[in-house]
């Protein structure tokens, strides 16, 4: 396995969770008596097996941990442009157009890509710890599945009460 987290001498791991995806990403996190411990990947080695790691962040360096909704201005933008697309072929099509830019197959294209944007967008939430050397941020990813999602969702909360147990100053929303 890739990410091991491993304490110092006399260091108690309390929390580790690790999400693997069925393409293989990777998601883990740990949290100690001492530290907390964040997945990094190298930038580049050998072996491509041993590319992730964590990276140790003693707990009196960490400034604070929040879970919470991510914003997507991003995604909303793709949805624009994809529904204004969407409407300017059809609007070449009703105005009797011949022109190339006029097959309903191309309308019927952006207003499924449109759809299956909408249907990312609710419940997505994400990760961020900052501390002393820099801010580690984590995006929950794209899942069209609702099992996924919730078990991201419930991954993420238990993070949440775990930091708050190690005394790191934690602000999160609670998953619906």
């Amino acid at each position: 396995m890739p990410f091991v987290a491993n304490p110092e001498p006399g260091e108690t791991l309390h929390f580790e969770r690790k999400y693997v995806e069925e393409h293989g990403y990777t998601f883990a996190i740990a949290i100690s008596d001492r530290a907390i411990y964040l997945p990094v990947r190298k930038f580049w080695t050998l072996r491509p097996s041993r590319s992730a790691c964590f990276l140790r962040v003693p707990l009196p360096e960490v400034r604070s941990l929040a879970v919470g909704p991510v914003r997507s201005t991003g995604v909303v933008l793709a949805l624009l442009v994809s529904l204004i697309a969407a409407a300017w072929v059809l609007v070449g099509l009703l105005n009797g157009g011949t022109c190339r830019r006029c097959s309903i197959g191309g309308a019927v294209f952006l207003m499924i890509n449109a759809g299956m944007l909408l249907n990312a967008l609710p419940g997505r939430r994400g990760l961020r710890v900052e501390h002393q050397h820099g801010t580690f941020r984590w995006k929950q990813p794209f899942g069209l599945r609702a099992d996924k999602k919730r078990r991201m969702r419930i991954m993420l909360d238990e993070i949440a009460v775990a930091a708050e147990d190690a005394g790191i100053a934690t602000t999160w929303t609670r998953a619906g």
